[in-house]
Formats: structure tokens, C-alpha cells, sequence
């Protein structure tokens, strides 16, 4: 940066001195001021007031200039028309608009006048037909330098947008994996302590086993966290989404933090599932579980069942009528994404989630999925 900064200088200065030896004295100094405006501003603070100087002295030497010093004033002309314009160009992709508006119209007044300097104090003067072509295509480099800064402001502006949405969509997928997973673990850690807090007195043994399986359920979520922090870290490809092969731990887990039984049912025929189903069911089950735990603690049972069904991957969840006189997950003032999440899940892969009272007076959970999604059909 260092070294980039010291050529921009060292140009600047050779073209002034060089300027200044072989043209005019007024086309020398618009000429080294625009160039050297277009090469050193880098700042929008910088920017705006170089571009302000570089026109009021383009503008002075357009009023001033009467001709002479032969035809090696010409290529500093055309020098300055070259740096104006880059100027313009940084004007209108970097600056605020509140800023880009006065600075970029004096720009291109200044770049647009500028061949009337042969005709305001040049005896004899150019022709009329001369002098509106230069005008006229002094002006559409002008009008050229703000469609591409409006271009590269535009770009700026679209990649900054597609920077944000990519990082709300990461905001959004780490607190469900937070919800799904670190969620079923905390809630088991919370009924084991209830639990614990319950028959601590009389039952102290029982007590102690339940500390025992709050500390591995602790360690599991810690574990679950990391993975998820760590994601968000890591430059490589995303860790893949789990899916049916960690069932059967999520089922232990949930198993070892409560007394309610887990019955599970799960085709063999599901093994090799594509990747998108598999998590969604997995998400299916890690929600379904917690929710039993959470509003109904007192359920003896929940009966986890997979199946195929035709072309659809049925994923039901359905817990027994609750027991009275459990303990249970006192109310949370934010309950996560929970079946809202769900729901929008499955319907973006072409399926239907379904929650509601069975005929047995219990609660089912049921989540019918295309096996062949978008991607996979592709």
C-alpha cells in the first residue's frame, strides 16, 4: 500500500514538473492539479474537496487561457479531460449522494466547458462546427465516467446486500441448530435438576444419578455448541447436516435425560437417504422430542416412526396421554423457532408438517416428505 501510495506521488510530480516545462502556464497547472486530484484522493473527505479544486481550477484555466506554446499544450489538454473524468467516476461510486450531487455536477460542467477554450480568448477562434463536436464529446466522456460510477456504485451496493442476506441467512441457520439441538439437551439437563431437586431430600441416591446424567448431558451440548460456533469459523466446505445415522444417539440422549420411553420405529429401507429429507427428519425428531419434554413431561411414552411411504418419507412423533403429577419445563419467554421453523422446513422441500391431538387423546406430530426433492430430481 506503502509503495502504491509513493508512485501515485512520484507520477503526480513528474507530470507537474513536465507539465509546466513543455505547455502552457494555465493548461500546466488544471492539467498537474486533476492529475494529481485523480491519483492522490483516495478518502471520500479527500475526494470531495479534490474534485472541487480540480474543477475551480479547470474552470479558471478554461476562462484564462489565450493559446500559444505550439501544439505541446494539446496532449495536456486531453490529460486533464482524462483525469476530470477519472475523478467523476470515483465522485459518483464512492461519495454519499448528498456529496456526489454538487461535486459530480461541477465535474462535468467543468469537463463539458473546457473546449471553449478555444474559442473564448483565441484569435481567430475555432469554428463553430469545431467547437460544439469537441463540446459534445467532452461531454459524453463526461456522461460516460457517471454511468460507470453509477454502475460500480450499484455493484457496491448489490454485494453489500448479498454480504448482509448471507449473513442473516448464517444468523438464521445457527439459531436453529442452537433450537433443534442445544435446546433437547437443555431441556433433559433442566428435568433431570427438577427432578434432582425433588427427591434430593428423601432419595439423595437417585438424586446423585440424576447429576450424573445432567453432567453428560452438559458435556453433549457443550459438545453441540462447539460444532455449531465452529462452523461459523471455518473457511472450508459446511460440515454436513445430520441426518438418519444420528438418530439413534439423539434417542439415547433423550432417553438418559427422562423417564419417558422412547419406542422407536425406523424402516431399514431408509438407509441412503438423500441428504436434504435425512436432516429435515432429523430436525423432525430433535423437535418433536423436545417438545414432548417441554409441555409434556408427564407422557409415559413417544413412539418415533420413519417409514416410506410410497414416494413421501413419513416422520411421525406421537406421545401418550400424560401422566399426572410430573414435573415439567417451567414457561420460557422465547421458545425458539419450534414448529413455525419446522413448517417452513418442509414446505420448502414439497412436504406438509401436521401437529395436533390424536384419537387416542395424546399428541401427534407428523411430517410427510418428497424422498426426491428440487436438487434431486436435478
Amino acid at each position: 500500500m506503502e509503495f502504491r501510495r509513493t508512485a501515485r506521488v512520484a507520477i503526480t510530480a513528474a507530470a507537474t514538473v513536465t507539465a509546466f516545462a513543455t505547455a502552457a502556464p494555465v493548461i500546466a497547472a488544471s492539467a498537474s492539479t486533476a492529475i494529481g486530484a485523480a491519483l492522490l484522493a483516495r478518502r471520500p473527505a479527500t475526494l470531495f474537496w479534490s474534485a472541487i479544486t480540480a474543477t475551480a481550477v479547470s474552470v479558471s484555466a478554461t476562462c484564462l487561457y489565450s493559446g500559444g506554446d505550439d501544439n505541446r499544450t494539446g496532449p495536456w489538454w486531453f490529460a486533464e479531460t482524462v483525469a476530470l473524468c477519472a475523478l467523476l467516476f470515483g465522485v459518483t461510486a464512492r461519495l454519499p449522494v448528498t456529496r456526489a450531487l454538487p461535486a459530480g455536477s461541477a465535474l462535468l460542467a467543468a469537463t463539458a466547458v473546457s473546449p471553449l477554450r478555444l474559442w473564448l480568448r483565441l484569435d481567430p477562434p475555432s469554428p463553430p462546427g469545431e467547437l460544439a463536436l469537441l463540446t459534445a464529446l467532452w461531454t459524453a466522456s463526461g456522461l460516460l465516467a457517471v454511468g460507470a460510477g453509477l454502475y460500480r456504485r450499484g455493484h457496491a451496493r448489490r454485494r453489500a446486500g448479498a454480504i448482509e442476506a448471507a449473513r442473516r441467512a448464517q444468523r438464521v441457520a445457527l439459531a436453529r441448530d442452537l433450537h433443534d439441538f442445544v435446546a433437547h439437551d437443555v431441556s433433559g439437563i433442566v428435568v433431570l435438576a427438577q427432578a434432582a431437586l425433588h427427591v434430593g431430600e428423601t432419595n439423595p441416591a437417585q438424586a446423585m444419578d440424576a447429576l450424573r446424567r445432567i453432567e453428560r448431558a452438559g458435556l453433549g451440548a457443550l459438545s453441540t455448541l462447539d460444532r455449531t460456533v465452529h462452523a461459523l469459523h471455518t473457511d472450508g466446505p459446511a460440515q454436513p447436516p445430520a441426518g438418519l445415522d444420528t438418530l439413534t444417539e439423539l434417542l439415547d440422549r433423550f432417553a438418559d435425560t427422562g423417564s419417558t420411553t422412547a419406542i422407536t420405529s425406523i424402516d431399514p429401507s431408509l438407509s441412503g437417504l438423500p441428504p436434504a429429507p435425512a436432516a429435515a427428519a432429523h430436525r423432525i425428531v430433535a423437535e418433536g422430542l423436545t417438545n414432548v419434554r417441554a409441555h409434556a413431561p408427564g407422557a409415559l411414552a413417544v413412539r418415533v416412526t420413519l417409514a416410506r411411504d410410497g414416494a413421501d418419507l413419513l416422520v411421525e412423533l406421537a406421545n401418550d396421554l400424560p401422566a399426572r403429577g410430573r414435573l415439567g419445563l417451567r414457561a420460557r419467554e422465547h421458545g425458539g423457532l419450534g414448529l413455525a421453523g419446522l413448517d417452513e422446513l418442509v414446505t420448502a422441500l414439497g412436504g406438509r408438517l401436521t401437529a395436533g391431538p390424536d384419537a387416542d387423546g395424546g399428541w401427534l406430530l407428523s411430517a410427510r416428505i418428497p424422498l426426491a426433492t428440487g436438487e434431486d430430481r436435478a
